[in-house]
């Protein structure tokens, strides 16, 4: 009894083994790439909540900035010295900056969700940051 077997194929185990690695390759190199990008949203969100921050912060020392103006305006239509035109004016801009306060928190929200989400932490999560 004798058996034969031919060691030769022609070169497509060869092939084979090549397109593989080529894959594996092809393959790790994207994983790269997709961490890559992970990271650069990942950075990008962090910067956003952070400026998003700071402009809410601002926006509410304008508020607090705004009420004073008001209690001062409203003194001095006690004292007689301006009008009640006056004090509406600054009502108004005290208004203003108000709704301005709640966009900028809403976006931060918006903001602090989307880090979240890159980041994998469960909604509502918020951060000392």
């Amino acid at each position: 009894m004798s058996t034969e077997a031919f060691l030769f194929d022609g070169g497509m185990t060869r092939a084979a083994v090549q397109q593989a690695s080529a894959g594996q390759k092809l393959a790790t190199a994207r994983r790269r790439l997709i961490e890559r990008d992970l990271a650069m949203a990942t950075v990008g969100a962090y910067v956003d909540v952070v400026r998003r921050d700071a402009a809410l912060a601002a926006a509410q020392r304008a508020v607090e900035a705004a009420v004073a103006d008001r209690d001062r305006a409203q003194a001095r239509v006690d004292a007689g010295v301006v009008t009640e035109a006056d004090v509406l004016a600054v009502v108004v801009r005290h208004a203003q900056l108000a709704a301005h306060v709640a966009m900028l928190d809403a976006e931060r929200r918006v903001a602090i969700e989307r880090l979240n989400a890159l980041i994998d932490a469960p909604p509502g999560t918020t951060f000392a940051l």
